[in-house]
C-alpha cells in the first residue's frame, strides 16, 4: 500500500557518494543535510497526515453520538435516576456544546489578548512620539 504522506516531500534526499578528492568531514556535510532535510519533510508530511486523519476520525465520532442522543435522551427520559447515576455519561453526549464552550473561551481571551497588546503597541508609539528630540549639534566634535 503506498504511504500517501510520502507524496509531499519532493525529490530523494539520496545523494551520490562523496568523491574520494573531498575530505571525509567536508564531504559529510552537504549528505547529512540532506538526508536532516529529507528527515524534516517527512517527518512534516507524516504529522500532516496524521492530523487530517485524527480530525476524519473524530468528525466521525462525533457523528455517531449526535445519532445516539436521543436514544439517550429518551432512557433518561424514561429513567431519570441514569443521569445522576452515570453523571459523565450526560457530558460525553454534550461533547459538541463543550467544545464549542471552550472555543469561545479560548477566542474571547485570545481577543483580550491581542486588544492589550494592541493597547501597549499604541502607548509605545505615543511614548516615542511624545518624546522631545534633541537637536543635532551643528559643530563639529573634532575643531581644527
Amino acid at each position: 500500500m503506498p504511504r500517501p504522506w510520502s507524496r509531499s516531500c519532493g525529490r530523494s534526499a539520496i545523494t551520490t557518494p562523496p568523491s574520494a578528492s573531498r575530505s571525509p568531514l567536508r564531504s559529510a556535510s552537504p549528505s547529512s543535510s540532506t538526508w536532516h532535510a529529507s528527515g524534516a519533510c517527512t517527518a512534516a508530511a507524516w504529522n500532516t497526515y496524521v492530523r487530517a486523519q485524527d480530525a476524519l476520525a473524530w468528525k466521525q465520532a462525533l457523528d455517531l453520538l449526535d445519532e445516539l442522543k436521543p436514544a439517550y435522551k429518551l432512557a433518561v427520559g424514561q429513567k431519570p435516576a441514569l443521569a445522576t447515576t452515570y453523571p459523565r455519561l450526560a457530558t460525553f453526549f454534550d461533547t459538541h456544546k463543550n467544545i464549542a464552550e471552550r472555543a469561545s473561551v479560548t477566542k474571547k481571551t485570545k481577543k483580550k489578548e491581542k486588544a492589550a497588546e494592541a493597547a501597549a503597541q499604541a502607548q509605545a508609539t505615543e511614548a516615542v512620539s511624545l518624546a522631545p528630540s534633541t537637536p543635532k549639534s551643528t559643530q563639529s566634535l573634532n575643531p581644527r
